[in-house]
């Protein structure tokens, strides 16, 4: 990672800011990056709110607790890219690369990361509500304690990622892969799994309240007999028999 001394420096060089480097938050909101490489730059706590940076390299860059509401990162890539903290509400994100990126407690409400690459992204406890992840591929990533409210999965590559904890609730999950997935004391309540493939995925004390699982692929009774709750789930017939005959305890209102 370079200095923010050497940062600076680049940024005056491809004209993106100017003058002596300031003490206090580095302002570069509106700024123009398109297809800038910002690789290993030190922007810790700076302001690109609404910047363009589509197709920029911020491969192994450092952006913890910076300012990137609306900005525009579209397949932009962010390879090993520290973002902790990070403000990426309502970003765009289509088609980033976002490999090994380390997200933690970073905001991405409203984010649109449509076929965003994020295998092995480390997102523990980031807000990702009412955002889009349509055909994202989260493939082995670390989601744990996420707030996925509202959030659009549709058939997004979530094989073998961690999602204990994590709070899906009202979510579509519909044709997404979940195979292997851990989403043990996930909250489900209303979120759409239809066509989803569940093969092999955790599902203990899930809460699956008034969850849509039908056509769920690869569900099995023995995953539904660990999770907290089916009240008022739709569930394909030969499964809802199934509890009802052995786990009806858990088709029962809380």
């Amino acid at each position: 990672m370079l200095s923010r001394e050497e940062t600076w420096k680049r940024l005056v060089q491809i004209n993106a800011v100017q003058g002596e480097m300031p003490s206090e938050q580095w302002n570069l909101g509106g700024a123009d990056l398109t297809e800038a490489d910002l690789t290993e730059f030190n922007l810790c706590g700076a302001n690109l709110s609404g910047v363009n940076l589509s197709r920029a390299k911020l491969i192994g860059t450092y952006l913890s607790g910076a300012n990137l509401v609306r900005a525009s990162l579209n397949k932009a890539s962010l390879i090993n890219a520290n973002l902790n903290v990070a403000n990426l509400s309502e970003a765009n994100l289509t088609e980033a690369y976002l490999n090994l990126a380390e997200l933690g407690g970073a905001n991405l409400t409203g984010a649109n990361l449509t076929k965003a690459d994020l295998p092995e992204a480390y997102l523990i406890g980031v807000t990702l509500t009412n955002a889009c992840l349509i055909e994202a591929d989260l493939s082995k990533a670390v989601l744990s304690g996420c707030s996925f409210q509202k959030a659009n999965f549709a058939r997004a590559d979530l094989s073998e990622a961690d999602l204990n904890a994590a709070d899906l609730s009202e979510a579509d999950l519909s044709e997404a892969n979940l195979t292997g997935a851990d989403l043990n004391r996930v909250s489900l309540r209303h979120a759409n799994l239809r066509g989803a493939n569940l093969d092999r995925a955790n599902l203990s004390g899930a809460d699956l309240q008034e969850a849509d699982l039908r056509g769920a692929l690869n569900l099995t009774i023995n995953q539904l007999s660990s999770v907290e709750t089916l009240y008022a789930a739709q569930l394909d017939a030969i499964l809802e028999n199934q509890l009802e005959k052995d786990y009806a305890h858990l088709l029962n209102k809380l």
